[in-house]
């Protein structure tokens, strides 16, 4: 037990002894340096990598529509369970007021299979 303890007080002995100047070294980056040696020759190579080959709007009509993907690809019912949990207390007595949480029956979603694409 004895050497349990005294070895926990020279591994603390020891590691506050080590000064800041062998850790930190005068000549080390800055962190805004790391930060652009990482990012930047990234961001560089995807940019870089292929042109837009149409020019970028805003009004997304390249794009369908939410609501007329939720008509082709329905969704499978999943049945939700709501749950309400009582306020009660941790096994340390920390309170934890009530609330509701839910879970669905199935692990994931599933899709029905479209009869036709062109609705």
């Amino acid at each position: 037990m004895y050497q349990v303890i005294f070895l926990s007080l020279l591994f603390i002995v020891v590691g506050c002894s080590t000064s800041k100047e062998t850790i930190f070294k005068e000549n080390m980056p800055t962190m805004k340096e790391v930060y652009e040696e990482k990012f930047n020759p990234l961001n560089d190579a995807l940019l870089s990598e292929r042109p837009l080959n149409r020019p970028v709007t805003s009004d997304h009509s390249a794009m369908p529509s939410y609501e007329a993907l939720r008509h082709v690809f329905p969704k499978a019912p999943n049945p939700t369970m709501v749950i309400h949990v009582f306020s009660h207390l941790t096994a340390s007595g920390t309170p934890v007021p009530g609330y509701n949480t839910y879970f669905t029956l199935y692990r994931s979603d599933h899709f029905i299979m479209p009869t036709t694409l062109n609705q």
